[in-house]
């Protein structure tokens, strides 16, 4: 996980962070972060699935505020997160396993593209 100079969560190394709390889903900024693919399928995903999502800067010291969090990137896909520091997250939270069967049909469903 990559904090920043003001204590605010941007990404993962190689990777994009989301949390859940309630029906919403949080993540940085695009304007801090790397936007890749994935992040941009998940946040389709998520507004497709009616979940709001917050784009907002996250401190360090929130983390206990929310209920789920995983990464999102080509290799990781979704992966769910279990823990940071002492902090336990819900890796089968409902929100969190609807987005990754959703990204893992969408993914399985579009054609591969060679040039």
């Amino acid at each position: 996980m990559l904090v920043n100079n003001f204590d605010e969560i941007t990404e993962g190394s190689r990777s994009n962070i989301f949390f859940i709390k309630g029906s919403k889903l949080y993540t940085a900024p695009k304007e801090d972060v790397l936007v890749g693919i994935t992040r941009i399928k998940v946040i389709e995903i998520a507004n497709k699935l009616g979940f709001e999502v917050v784009e907002d800067k996250i401190k360090v010291s929130q983390i206990s505020e929310f209920e789920a969090c995983f990464l999102t990137g080509t290799s990781p896909k979704v992966l769910p997160i279990s823990y940071i520091d002492s902090y336990a997250y819900n890796v089968n939270n409902d929100i969190l396993r609807n987005i990754m069967r959703e990204y893992d049909k969408m993914i399985n469903n579009e054609p591969l593209y060679v040039k």
